[in-house]
């Protein structure tokens, strides 16, 4: 389903992996008899489908240049109750490989984990920072993403291997799962590592306290958890894919289903 705006802008609502069924504002021309080029500023908005996800909605900015290629100015998602962000990203279809880095403005914590799923963990709180990631195929690799917490707030580990078995001792093992159970952060930075066949890493780097151990007493934690990081994998491919589609819809083609 298409919706041109009064401003010519072709809102597509409804669709998976961006199908192109018109063009994008600003037409498209024949350069020299064969190349396809399009005056900056084209923009198309619509949702795209990402597995078990409601459909995250999106708008690009992009314009195809002389030599074939496609130049996207900007891509917002919106994501996690923030805004992941694409600028000055060219798009070649026959490179195998796309590397690129991704901007995380101001996502929820608590929806961020569930993308990464780590089991017993959870948090609020807002975070910002960037992703590098490489995508080639169907498998997503990134490469040191790093967040950081926009303000104080809380994060808590109940992980069922070590939270029932650890937290009733005295050690300082003990100390530290009930430190983890409601844990008021004032400083939180976040690193994500995934490779292209392997699961994810998640490094917590936090300093704070639980108002309920040792009356307070400040603690410096850093933490590596393993995660499945295939949710967060599935919307790269899916963004990927709306880029090949609009490469596809240069070329006079219909966009696959």
């Amino acid at each position: 389903n298409i919706f041109i705006t009064r401003r010519g802008d072709a809102k597509v609502l409804d669709y998976g992996s961006a199908k192109l069924e018109t063009q994008p504002s600003g037409g498209r021309d024949v350069v020299g008899g064969s190349a396809l080029t399009t005056p900056p500023g084209q923009r198309l908005h619509g949702a795209l489908s990402a597995g078990a996800f409601d459909a995250i909605p999106f708008e690009v900015a992009f314009h195809l240049r002389p030599d074939g290629r496609l130049a996207v100015e900007t891509m917002s998602l919106a994501v996690a109750g923030g805004r992941l962000l694409l600028r000055d990203v060219v798009f070649d279809p026959a490179e195998p490989t796309l590397d690129t880095t991704v901007r995380v403005e101001s996502v929820d914590l608590a929806e961020l984990l569930k993308l990464v799923k780590v089991e017993g963990l959870a948090g609020s709180g807002r975070l910002s920072g960037a992703i590098p990631l490489s995508i080639e195929g169907r498998s997503v690799a990134i490469r040191e993403g790093r967040l950081e917490a926009e303000g104080p707030g809380r994060l808590s580990y109940t992980g069922a291997a070590l939270g029932g078995q650890l937290a009733g001792r005295d050690d300082a093992v003990g100390l530290t799962m009930r430190a983890l159970a409601d844990f008021h952060y004032d400083r939180l930075d976040v690193e994500l590592k995934k490779s292209a066949a392997g699961e994810g890493t998640i490094f917590l780097g936090m300093q704070g306290a639980n108002p309920a151990v040792l009356d307070g007493y400040p603690f410096d934690f850093n933490i590596n958890l393993e995660g499945d990081f295939d949710r967060l994998a599935q919307i790269a491919l899916e963004g990927y894919a709306t880029l090949d589609n609009i490469m596809k819809w240069a070329g006079g083609g219909a966009a696959p289903n």
